[in-house]
């Protein structure tokens, strides 16, 4: 089966990086090849007509995006559809400028609300005392024991927060005060939309209720900020502003019925493929899926060896031996070496499983054995060293001299 399976990995071109992967038909047929290659040309013309609504509508609202993700297409779906729906017009149809001047007070109202709130709960009320305070700050005064007004208020806040505070911090707190004031009247003075949050005898809730008025825009700008790249909240409203006479309304319909397209297409795709959902694209979402529905197109020829391949694989994975095709797939082993690759791990899988069961092998210890064999090279070492010394001197010592030979001359026993 590992020779049938490295024969048809290379048959399909290999298996790593392959244009088929996570393409898992293991039974070929004509009528397969025809539904995969269908089922391709359909994903890049679904693609095509997508990116062509998606162009349009960064076009006429002004954004851009960078790479689109899953997550991107799926709240750009939420932007168009919220857009659509017509809910958001009664922010829309309000005079620009007011708009602009009652949105950003509203940012700032909500800044300054959750900073003074960090230092005491019940919010001061200051009544029209707040245009002598915002004076005297703008005239850059800092010593409010010197002002009736200034100094009364600044006791006040002091009862209310939550800690003693130092000079520097009441003027602070002085600051943020009349900033929550003075985004008050701006938000009551520029367009109607006030009424949304007014109550009997001219109450405005600029707390609770102006909070669920807001509610919509503020999360129809929080898509728009996690979708489009260097968002500008401002430039977004100008043009829904403009577009709230409906004329965007044939492109945010062709939109969100485009993307319906794309995706039945997708689930098409990856059906006809048998691909397995975990391994589908989240980044570059497109892209991707044009560079693979492309590259099956083009080597369409070759999914007749690719089925042969994961058939032997599910063979093979069946068998256990799992970890031949995930080598093969991940490009840890090539088709050419898949047998040696099988030998090495046999050896290696008997070694891990065979050592621990015998107690003497288990407590081997290769480097221990290589002190003890290195030590015993150094004793034989030193053994030939005296062994050669020992010869030699024996030899040595039957060398004959000037007395023997002598000897041997005036003897002739000898």
């Amino acid at each position: 089966m590992m020779v049938q399976a490295a024969v048809a990995a290379k048959e399909c071109g290999g298996v790593h990086n392959s244009p088929f992967t996570n393409v898992n038909v293991a039974e070929y047929s004509l009528e397969v090849r025809d539904s995969v290659y269908c089922a391709s040309e359909v994903m890049i013309a679904e693609i095509k007509h997508l990116k062509n609504y998606i162009a349009l509508f960064l076009d006429l609202y002004r954004q851009n995006i960078s790479t689109l993700t899953r997550k991107k297409l799926e709240n750009l779906c939420e932007i168009a559809r919220r857009l659509q729906s017509g809910n958001l017009n009664k922010y829309f149809k309000e005079k620009e400028e007011e708009f602009f001047a009652f949105f950003n007070a509203n940012k700032r109202l909500d800044a300054c609300l959750e900073k003074y709130h960090t230092t005491c709960k019940k919010l001061i009320d200051l009544g029209k005392d707040y245009k002598e305070i915002g004076a005297w700050l703008e005239a850059g005064n800092t010593d409010y024991e010197k002002n009736k007004t200034v100094k009364g208020v600044a006791k006040k806040l002091g009862k209310l927060a939550n800690k003693e505070l130092s000079s520097e911090e009441v003027v602070s707190l002085l600051k943020t005060t009349y900033d929550i004031y003075e985004a008050m009247d701006c938000i009551r003075t520029n367009t109607q939309l006030v009424q949304y949050f007014t109550f009997a005898f001219g109450r405005v809730d600029f707390f609770e209720a102006r909070k669920n008025f807001m509610k919509d825009l503020y999360e129809l700008h929080s898509l728009c900020a996690s979708v489009f790249m260097d968002y500008n909240p401002d430039s977004f409203n100008s043009m829904c502003m403009r577009a709230a006479c409906g004329y965007t309304m044939p492109v945010l319909q062709g939109l969100l019925r485009s993307v319906i397209s794309f995706k039945e297409a997708e689930n098409a795709f990856l059906n006809i493929t048998k691909a397995d959902r975990e391994y589908i694209p989240m980044e570059e979402l497109l892209e991707a899926y044009t560079s693979k529905a492309g590259a099956l197109i083009e080597n369409i020829d070759m999914l007749a060896n690719w089925c042969m391949y994961k058939k032997t694989a599910q063979a093979l994975d069946k068998a256990g031996l799992t970890f031949m095709t995930d080598a093969l797939e991940n490009g840890t082993v090539s088709s050419e070496n898949i047998v040696d690759s099988f030998e090495k791990n046999v050896y290696k899988n008997f070694l891990q499983t065979n050592i621990p069961l015998d107690p003497v092998l288990a407590r081997f210890s290769a480097a221990v054995s290589e002190e003890k064999t290195e030590s015993l090279r150094n004793l034989m070492d030193e053994f030939a060293k005296l062994t050669k010394e020992h010869i030699r001197a024996k030899l040595i010592s039957r060398l004959p001299t000037d007395t023997t030979d002598r000897q041997c001359y005036n003897d002739p026993d000898r």
